[in-house]
């Protein structure tokens, strides 16, 4: 299944079949939910591949000291490389949440969105400080600031830095996260306050992943009960489905507006769910063997 397509077609005489105000409503949310929902499948797999690129360029050891893989190269060249790939990282990352936000708002309406937001979203926002966090620094590197730093091979995100840089507002809630995050490491350990880059990275992941995959049950209902009437309506007339199992169903005076009658949304709603699961079983299993490592070093 694609996403848009525009053909070019010359000598075709197409007729549009007459169809209702209802119907072709009808047409209309079905394709802007399957494109929107085909849109999210692809944000998904960049931000998985730029989780891929930065564990194929580099060792991530629990302790938070990292090596590029490919040659041993001084420590500023890690500096702006493991930057460079954590930035599109986070990046990706917010890209598919604030998707996600905008395909329950605009397809679904306010009042799911919102629902969404106070049972899923809003509570992994709330209780995983690794996760607001990153969320922050994405904007915090928009504004032209690095957020790893790096010393004697070891990453971390240094809490002093990120809440006293200039010309960047943090939101409010973050913000007390931080500050909060910061005194607690002064108190409990006397130490600089330095975030362990490994294991937040991983919590992010874990995460972003969780909330995609909660989306999709939250969704599944209502795109079924989308692609069943479409099914229902185009049993009931044939006719509006060509031979080549396309239906033409608007002509806005530069382009015909069409489908596949053929595309199952469901089987690849199916298999994403299933790719999506075993994604957050793996992420799940990496977070818990980081805790349990850092669990042990505070006891030691």
């Amino acid at each position: 299944m694609n996403n848009d397509r525009f053909y070019y077609i010359s000598d075709l005489d197409i007729n549009l079949p007459k169809i209702s105000t209802d119907e072709q409503k009808l047409f209309e949310t079905y394709i802007e939910m399957t494109r929107f929902f085909i849109e999210l499948s692809e944000l998904y797999k960049i931000f998985q591949a730029n989780y891929s690129l930065l564990l194929e360029n580099f060792t991530l050891n629990t302790n938070d000291t990292v090596y590029y893989r490919h040659t041993i190269i001084q420590e500023d060249e890690l500096y702006t490389l493991i930057n460079t790939f954590t930035i599109n990282l986070i990046s990706s990352g917010k890209s598919l949440s604030e998707s996600i936000d905008t395909y329950l708002n605009t397809i679904l309406g306010k009042e799911t969105y919102n629902k969404f937001r106070s049972d899923i979203s809003s509570p992994i926002y709330d209780k995983n400080f690794s996760y607001k966090l990153l969320l922050q620094l994405r904007n915090y590197s928009q504004h032209g600031h690095i957020p790893v730093e790096i010393s004697k091979n070891k990453a971390c995100f240094n809490l002093d830095d990120i809440l006293n840089k200039p010309h960047i507002k943090i939101a409010k809630s973050a913000e007390e996260s931080i500050i909060l995050n910061r005194e607690k490491i002064l108190s409990n350990f006397g130490h600089n306050p330095y975030i362990s880059y490994v294991y937040t990275i991983a919590d992010f992941i874990y995460c972003t992943i969780k909330i995609y995959y909660e989306f999709l049950l939250f969704i599944k209902d209502d795109l079924k009960i989308n692609y069943n009437k479409i099914k229902e309506k185009l049993l009931k007339r044939p006719e509006l489905t060509n031979q080549e199992g396309i239906v033409y169903y608007n002509f806005d005076g530069n382009f015909f507006h069409a489908f596949n009658a053929t595309d199952n949304v469901l089987s690849l709603f199916t298999e994403i769910k299933k790719i999506v699961r075993e994604d957050l079983t793996k992420e799940e299993t990496k977070l818990k063997e980081i805790k349990k490592y850092l669990i042990k070093q505070d006891i030691q």
